[in-house]
């Protein structure tokens, strides 16, 4: 059980992915799914992926993957661009 939600908090995409080549499998052995029916199909497991993410979970894992736009904390040290594009390090706030 853990090792699906793992798979579900980092590759939700994939279970998409997976579900859409099953679809393709089917159809190519002759079961009759429409391609309105298998683009429903795909909609409805992204859909029901997204909320299984939200509702157990898995959206405090993707924002812990992010920096804060409003107040960024980058370590002492981390190499970083300036806005003029040269190369600078992070230092101590004064």
């Amino acid at each position: 059980m853990e090792a699906l939600k793992n798979l579900l908090f980092r590759e939700p995409a994939r279970i998409v992915a997976v579900v859409t080549a099953l679809l393709a499998l089917l159809v190519s052995f002759g079961v009759g799914v429409t391609l309105e029916q298998q683009d429903s199909i795909i909609q409805l497991v992204g859909h029901i992926v997204a909320i299984l993410v939200i509702v157990l979970g898995g959206s405090e894992v993707t924002r812990s993957k992010v920096t804060p736009v409003n107040d960024p904390v980058l370590p002492v040290g981390s190499p970083v661009t300036t806005p003029a594009g040269a190369p600078a390090v992070v230092v101590p706030a004064p």
